[in-house]
């Protein structure tokens, strides 16, 4: 199941890529249509739509920007790429920051409307992540972020948290925009950034 998932989302991601032809935007609900028909298609009976996110099916994400950071440098401090006063995690490394691309916005903007029963196989108890991804509106005032954690597969949704996301699309986005996936890679940018 996990094959066809990730087979589905990284065609379903390269065909949002812009191709070097002028393209009109899609709107939402064509998004919205697209993800869930790529993601059902394949095996119906694997994962089913159920809902919608009534909290962020009224955001307006218009912006998101991929964070590397490394929070073992203090254990004391939260793990998440924001704070409760949305400030940045003090170990975001100064580079790589990517502002994503908005069809990647518009797809993480309707994956998180759009409920599934879609559950990750395999987990782990543990919660180190070393990337974030800041959600904002038109006037760049953040709305959400969400925290990954690469090493245990999973993440962390805030202010209104999700399971329905694939994993897979968080590796596949973080592949494309060639930021380092491990922990020892971000360690030794981090080091780097603060001894430099």
């Amino acid at each position: 199941m996990k094959t066809h998932i990730y087979l589905i989302i990284t065609c379903f991601l390269w065909s949002c890529r812009n191709s070097g032809k002028k393209q009109e935007p899609q709107d939402s609900a064509s998004v919205e249509t697209q993800y869930i028909d790529s993601i059902t298609r394949e095996n119906p009976k694997s994962v089913r739509t159920t809902g919608v996110n009534q909290f962020w099916s009224e955001q307006a994400i218009a912006s998101a920007t991929l964070y590397c950071y490394y929070p073992e440098a203090n254990y004391e401090i939260d793990n998440l790429i924001l704070d409760k006063d949305d400030k940045l995690h003090y170990t975001a490394l100064d580079s790589p920051v990517i502002e994503l691309p908005q069809s990647t916005v518009r797809l993480l903007s309707n994956m998180l409307v759009n409920m599934t029963d879609y559950q990750e196989d395999v987990i782990a108890s543990c919660f180190e992540p070393h990337h974030g991804i800041v959600l904002r509106n038109a006037e760049s005032k953040t709305i959400g972020h969400i925290s990954i954690c690469f090493e245990c597969n999973q993440y962390r949704v805030k202010p209104n948290h999700v399971g329905y996301i694939p994993m897979q699309f968080f590796r596949k986005l973080c592949n494309q925009a060639k930021v380092p996936l491990t922990r020892g890679q971000i360690m030794r940018l981090y080091n780097n950034q603060i001894s430099g």
